[in-house]
């Protein structure tokens, strides 16, 4: 058995057995038996195959057998991820990295070059990266990593009326049938994809997306962001009747990001606070619940995975209901005196 240390806070011991050699790595100088049981770890594991890579070659293995089941937009946010990583951690050897050292990068990570604070989100999506590499290339190291608390998502959720105004300010615009498509629970991938043919009658069948892949091109994704998110829902008839109407390639054949632009320029016309695209299925969710729609509709109309996930982002009460409810209660609670 040999102990090394190959950098501050980063030891690693070593056995030959059976012609082949294990290994382990730590962050502290281990004892005896930290090493004993390491090494006995490693063995029942069948040791550490890529133990003399690079972090940045590891990940570029775990992406190539991935490939075909990845979707275009997870390869590109990893690609986003790692060109954001510090050159010195990708270069890191694997039989180098320990839980300190991934710590140490994803403290780093938070700041970004120009000295902005990087969003708990963002932080979290490196930590995930980094953790499904090493579950690959180096499966007998241990991470407990501190990830900055995530932010409540505070987004405004509009009300009937806000709504009602935008609806009618792009009334005979190309951006009226998004617009409805969203208040129906479409994400606007699912809406950009969309083509003449995949409306019957008032059944519309939402099966692909259209996104980015890792080189910025935009494409027809064949499948959906989820299993649950292909679905077939029932288009009230004024929607089904406007998306008749396009003869298209596409029912939206501008970029996803123009959606959102004019959806912003409406807002500051008519001083609505600000909310992204994509809240508009907030907006249809909480509108569904507030009217007693059964939470498991409501999942399976917006395709959404699970109960949980429906709930804790989307399942918000709009402040108009909001006051309803509390001039309702007052009235009742007032006929009991």
């Amino acid at each position: 058995m040999t102990i090394e240390k190959r950098s501050e806070n980063s030891w690693r011991v070593k056995q030959m057995y059976k012609g082949k050699y294990y290994y382990a790595s730590f962050d502290h100088k281990p004892s005896q038996k930290e090493c004993t049981l390491a090494l006995a770890d490693a063995m029942d594991n069948g040791g550490d195959p890529t133990i003399k890579g690079t972090f940045k070659a590891a990940y570029e293995k775990y992406v190539q057998s991935k490939s075909n089941v990845l979707s275009p937009t997870t390869i590109r946010g990893y690609e986003s991820v790692i060109k954001n990583m510090s050159d010195d951690f990708k270069n890191t050897p694997i039989a180098d990295i320990t839980a300190a050292k991934v710590q140490q990068e994803i403290n780093a990570y938070c700041m970004s070059p120009n000295g902005k604070i990087r969003s708990p989100k963002t932080v979290r999506n490196c930590s995930g990266l980094i953790s499904a590499v090493l579950s690959v290339a180096k499966p007998n190291l241990a991470l407990n990593t501190t990830l900055p608390q995530k932010k409540k998502n505070e987004d405004h959720i509009p009300t009937d009326e806000e709504v009602e105004k935008i609806l009618k300010a792009v009334e005979g615009t190309k951006y009226h049938l998004p617009f409805m498509l969203a208040i129906c629970s479409l994400r606007r991938s699912e809406i950009c994809a969309l083509t003449p043919a995949d409306l019957k009658g008032n059944q519309l069948t939402i099966d692909k997306s259209y996104v980015q892949d890792k080189d910025n091109n935009w494409i027809i994704k064949p499948y959906n962001k989820t299993e649950a998110s292909s679905r077939t829902i029932t288009l009230p008839d004024k929607v089904a009747e406007e998306y008749r109407e396009i003869t298209t390639e596409r029912i939206f054949m501008g970029f996803p990001g123009t959606l959102y632009r004019n959806l912003k320029k409406l807002q500051d016309q008519f001083g609505i606070e600000h909310f992204r695209f994509h809240t508009l299925r907030a907006y249809y969710a909480s509108f569904c619940h507030s009217i007693g729609i059964p939470d498991a509709y409501i999942m399976k109309m917006g395709g959404w995975e699970s109960d949980a996930i429906m709930k804790s982002v989307y399942r918000r009460t709009k402040s108009d209901t909001e006051k309803k409810m509390d001039n309702l209660l007052s009235e009742k609670i007032s006929g009991l005196f």
